[in-house]
C-alpha cells in the first residue's frame, strides 16, 4: 500500500503542474518576472528540462498560494477594484516576456501592484531579489498604463502570523538592471550559452547545483565515511533546528501577546518567572548609504574612527 507521504507528493506534483499550466501557460517559452529576480543559471535550466519537485517544496509553493487567498479576502471585503494575476505581455530581444502580478488594485489616479510572499523571519528589509521582480513588474505596467505606478511587497509569517509590508517606489535604475537581466536571459534561450551563476539563499536545494560551475569549484571529493556520515549528520540537525526555531518563535508570539493583552510585564508560570520588557527604538548610522551618498565623508569617518574587526572564518555547507 502507497504512503500517504508518498501519494500526497504525487498528487500535489501533477495539479501543481496542471494550475500553473492552465494560469501561467507554459513557462519554458518565456521569461517571467520571477526568473530575472535570481540566479539567471537556475532560471535557463528550469526552462531547458523537467523538473521533478519533492514535497517539501511542492508545500512551499502551497503556502504560497494560501497566502495570496488570505490577501485576496481583504480586498474583496473593501471591494476594490483589481485584477489577480494581471498579466503584461512584452518581448526582449525578440523573446516573449510575461509577468504576472499577484495583484493589481486600479484607482482613478493610480495603478498599485501587490507582491505577495512568504517567510518564516522576521525582516526589516526585503530580500533583493524580491525587489527586482516587483521593479520589473512595475516598470512593464508603466510601459502600458497612462497611471502612475507603485507597489507594496507584503511578507507573511504563517507560523507566527506576521505580515510585514514593505512600500515600493518604482526605480528606473533598478528596472534597467532587471531588464539586463532579461538580456543575459534572453540571450542564453536563443543561442544556448550558459548565463552566469549567481548565489541564492535556496542554492543547497537547487536541482541543477551539480551542473553549477559555483559547484564545481572544488579541491576534491571526499570519501571518508566518518566525514560523510558528520556533514549528512550537521545537515539533518540544521534541518531539525529550523524547524524548532520556527516553534519556538510560534510559542513566543503566543506568550507575548498573551502579557500585552493582559497588561502583564513580570509574572510567576509554573517554576518559572516571566517577564516582557516594552518596545524600544534607536537610531543607528547606515553606513552603506554615507558611503554611496558622501564617499568623502565616510573615508572620513573610517580613518578617524574606524576599528579593525576580525572575524573567524566559518564552515559553510550547500
Amino acid at each position: 500500500m502507497m504512503a500517504f507521504k508518498e501519494f500526497l507528493e504525487m498528487e500535489l506534483a501533477k495539479v501543481s503542474k496542471e494550475e500553473t499550466e492552465n494560469t501561467l501557460g507554459n513557462r519554458a517559452d518565456y521569461i517571467g518576472a520571477s526568473d530575472i529576480s535570481g540566479c539567471l543559471l537556475n532560471a535557463y535550466f528550469s526552462k531547458k528540462e523537467n523538473v521533478e519537485y519533492e514535497l517539501n517544496k511542492l508545500l512551499i509553493f502551497e503556502r504560497g498560494h494560501i497566502a495570496e487567498q488570505i490577501i485576496e479576502k481583504a480586498l474583496k471585503s473593501k471591494r476594490l477594484n483589481y485584477t489577480t494575476q494581471y498579466e503584461i505581455i512584452d518581448e526582449v530581444l525578440g523573446v516573449p516576456v510575461k509577468a504576472h502580478l499577484d495583484f493589481v488594485i486600479e484607482t482613478k489616479s493610480e495603478l498599485v501592484v501587490l507582491e505577495v510572499k512568504t517567510t518564516n523571519r522576521t525582516l526589516e528589509t526585503p530580500y533583493s531579489s524580491w525587489l527586482l521582480q516587483i521593479q520589473f513588474q512595475m516598470g512593464l505596467l508603466k510601459k502600458t498604463a497612462g497611471k502612475n505606478v507603485r507597489g507594496y511587497i507584503i511578507a507573511l509569517d504563517l507560523n507566527s502570523g506576521n505580515l510585514m509590508e514593505f512600500p515600493v517606489e518604482f526605480d528606473e535604475n533598478l528596472f534597467n538592471v532587471a531588464l539586463k537581466k532579461a538580456e543575459a536571459l534572453a540571450n542564453a534561450m536563443l543561442t544556448d550559452e550558459l548565463p552566469e551563476p549567481e548565489e541564492q539563499l535556496y542554492c543547497s536545494s537547487c536541482p541543477f547545483k551539480n551542473k553549477c560551475p559555483l559547484f564545481n569549484q572544488i579541491e576534491e571529493e571526499i570519501e571518508n565515511d566518518e566525514i560523510i556520515f558528520s556533514v549528512e549528520t550537521l545537515k539533518e540537525l540544521e534541518a531539525q533546528k529550523k524547524e524548532l526555531d520556527a516553534q519556538i518563535k510560534a510559542i513566543k508570539a503566543d506568550i507575548e501577546n498573551f502579557f500585552k493583552v493582559k497588561g502583564i510585564k513580570k509574572a510567576k508560570v509554573a517554576d518559572y518567572v516571566v517577564s516582557l520588557s516594552a518596545d524600544s527604538s534607536f537610531t543607528s548610522l547606515d553606513t552603506k548609504k554615507l558611503k554611496e551618498e558622501a564617499p568623502e565623508l565616510y573615508e572620513e569617518l573610517i580613518v578617524k574612527f574606524g576599528k579593525t574587526i576580525t572575524r573567524k572564518g566559518s564552515l559553510k555547507i550547500k
